[in-house]
């Protein structure tokens, strides 16, 4: 946590830092949400989500919830929760990116 505090006069604030926090430990207790668009034109969907389980599994112990969202044959979309247990950093924000057949992945913070 901290102040900033901008005072009359002067060009730039000041910065007050009471406490810090590793981002580990932040992203254990923060409620956020990964959602994640497979997209099964380019790799089979049972693929991407079998890298993405593999890759998500060391992520369990927050408090973070993760949705993939698939287009279906029909033009719908279906949604699918995969839990809301896991801790998420941009750090694995960026590895999900990267799965094979993932179209776009988005991290929102969720208020409580």
């Amino acid at each position: 946590g901290g102040d900033l505090q901008w005072r009359p006069g002067e060009d730039t604030p000041r910065v007050s830092i009471r406490s810090v926090q590793p981002l580990e430990q932040l992203a254990k207790r923060t409620r956020s949400r990964l959602i994640v668009d497979v997209d099964s034109a380019r790799t089979p969907r049972a693929a991407a989500i079998e890298d993405l389980a593999a890759l998500l599994l060391p992520s369990l112990g927050g408090r973070g919830e993760v949705i993939l969202r698939m287009k279906l044959a029909d033009g719908c979309i279906a949604a699918v929760s995969l839990g809301r247990e896991y801790s998420i950093d941009g750090e694995l924000r960026g590895s999900v990116e990267r799965v094979a057949g993932v179209d776009s992945v988005e991290l929102r913070a969720v208020s409580a």
